[in-house]
């Protein structure tokens, strides 16, 4: 069994955990989502991923960072009870693509419903 989750493409400044406006725009559907009464009782992993430029270390604190802005944000803006949702980072170990390791389509945020999982 794995997980439910999606993959978002939440844009942030080059080289910074700073969400932009586009990135606002794509956490505002998802935090009206997650506020639908029908996911009540489930929580969620916020996961970061970045591409594979840069060195190991320094991309796993990035997608850290980031994953952990998307949770601040969706706990600030929404009223997403903190318990519900955790934030981790996992560098360019997972690339979505891993043919094209340096692709934009890497750098992504998942969401991650931790009390439901699908067969596969």
């Amino acid at each position: 069994e794995t997980p439910l989750s999606v993959n978002l493409y939440v844009n942030f400044a080059y080289d910074s955990a700073d969400l932009t406006s586009d990135a606002r725009i794509t956490l505002d559907r998802l935090g009206a989502a997650l506020r639908d009464g029908r996911l009540d009782g489930f929580s969620f992993m916020i996961a970061g991923h970045t591409d594979a430029k840069g060195a190991v270390e320094y991309n796993q604190s990035l997608s850290e960072r980031r994953a952990e802005a998307v949770r601040r944000y969706l706990v600030a803006q929404f009223g997403i009870g903190a318990d519900r949702l955790q934030a981790k980072g996992y560098g360019k170990s997972q690339l979505l693509d891993p043919a094209r390791p340096e692709d934009g389509i890497n750098r992504r945020v998942q969401v991650v419903n931790m009390t439901a999982t699908s067969r596969r």
